[in-house]
């Protein structure tokens, strides 16, 4: 992979680290009582930080495994 892929990635996955605080933020900021009130867009809101930050996770591996094969070579 070349090095400006690797830089985009690395991009990529400050943007969505920093879009996975903001959510959280946003529901944390929210208080129990409307949590309670809406608890299933809540689940759904919970549910998506959660799939944001296995979107970081497989991004971060793949960055690993870029910048190995970029080492063999």
């Amino acid at each position: 992979m070349k090095e400006y892929d690797v830089q985009t990635l690395e991009i990529v996955r400050r943007e969505i680290q920093g879009w996975e605080k903001r959510v959280a933020v946003e529901i944390d900021s929210r208080g129990q009582e409307a949590k309670d009130s809406e608890k299933d867009e809540e689940t759904l809101w919970h549910s998506q930080v959660f799939d944001l930050g296995n979107s970081v996770n497989r991004l971060r591996s793949t960055m690993e495994l870029a910048r190995k094969q970029d080492s063999t070579e």
